[in-house]
């Protein structure tokens, strides 16, 4: 556990992108097997396999806090919980850390009423009076930012402005639920139109954005360094010893 937080220390940098190696962990860490198999480990009582889990679990998802993807939104949004939870959260969060606002207009509980437990995001919630501070603070650290303009406001438009000065055009995407191509002022933003609130639709949101997030990521992968490598390996060493150690114990008590 030491050993995992100083590597996170270590890995505290300015840039705004992963190696492939921290990606693949996530990634893994993410699926939806993960959940069942921590509890089988509970119930076969593999508390030293279960803890290595829980710990590499911890490290990677604060790993990727570091640089979380944004998600904005008007708390006006009525169908807000359907678009997320069944075509942004599918779609990005194998990539990152999803965070973003919620409010007494749109809670958390509301927002992940069709969200998936392995695709929780991390919400906060703020004072009105300093949404524009919260919002300027995620961008500034984030790997990428989704908008969703459903709803159309000033605030919307001021978040996308605001997204694009802190991450550039290339890793916004925002979800256009008007007829009007040019309802804001910031060209070059990667435009997705809005479901229409079918399966069918949200399937299609669902494909386009995460191949969305595949191609910026990949992009962006940045080298990995020679530290990181050896943290890597060391963290796989120390996990497989103890594995061999489990085995081994079992395999004396069953004789």
């Amino acid at each position: 556990m030491i050993f995992g937080v100083y590597w996170l220390k270590l890995t505290e940098i300015d840039t705004t992108t992963f190696s492939r190696y921290e990606y693949t962990v996530f990634h893994f860490i993410r699926m939806k097997w993960i959940g069942p198999f921590m509890f089988i480990l509970v119930l076969l009582s593999f508390k030293d396999l279960l803890l290595v889990s829980l710990v590499i679990r911890y490290i990677a998802i604060e790993r990727f806090r570091q640089r979380p993807i944004v998600y904005l939104r008007s708390f006006q949004h009525q169908h807000a919980n359907q678009v997320f939870g069944r075509a942004i959260a599918p779609a990005l969060s194998s990539y990152g850390v999803i965070i973003g606002l919620v409010h007494t207009l749109q809670t958390g509980s509301k927002l992940f009423s069709r969200t998936s437990l392995s695709q929780f995001g991390w919400m906060a919630a703020v004072p009105d009076g300093r949404w524009q501070e919260w919002v300027s603070t995620a961008l500034n650290r984030a790997s990428l930012a989704i908008v969703d303009c459903t709803v159309v406001t000033e605030s919307v438009l001021w978040e996308i402005r605001t997204a694009v000065s802190a991450l550039g055009v290339t890793r916004i995407a925002v979800i256009n639920g008007t007829q009007d191509k040019n309802f804001h002022d910031s060209p070059g933003v990667q435009i997705f139109e809005s479901s229409d609130g079918s399966s069918q639709g949200l399937r299609q949101l669902r494909k386009e954005l995460h191949n969305w997030g595949k191609i910026t990521i990949s992009r962006g992968l940045r080298q990995t360094k020679l530290y990181q490598i050896v943290v890597f390996w060391a963290l796989t060493i120390v996990a497989v010893f103890i594995l061999t150690l489990l085995s081994t114990k079992i395999h004396l008590n069953i004789q």
